[in-house]
């Protein structure tokens, strides 16, 4: 994964999993839930492993996956990208 907005990818990756796992929880989704809407509307293959590693920030992902998953927890990317590069505001 590329940098983005002068991120390096340590935090970029840190800032994508934080924001997984705060969409989520508004939602009241637990990560089983997540991956039943993932693999039902989209057939990513994730497993909870691996859902559980980027929501750490520990495994670097693809752009579609992180697009994917924001997509099934009701934000836009825009909103995603916010929190990344900004996530006190």
């Amino acid at each position: 994964m590329m940098n983005y907005a002068g991120l390096d990818k340590e935090l970029l990756l840190e800032r994508a999993g934080e924001f997984i796992v705060n969409a989520r929880k508004k939602n009241g989704i637990t990560q089983e839930g997540l991956l039943r809407l993932i693999d039902k509307g989209c057939n990513l293959n994730m497993d909870r492993n691996t859902l559980s590693l980027i929501e750490r920030g520990r495994v670097a992902t693809n752009w579609l996956n992180l697009m994917v998953i924001q997509h099934v927890l009701g934000f836009s990317f825009d909103d995603f990208i916010n929190f990344v590069t900004n996530p006190d505001s």
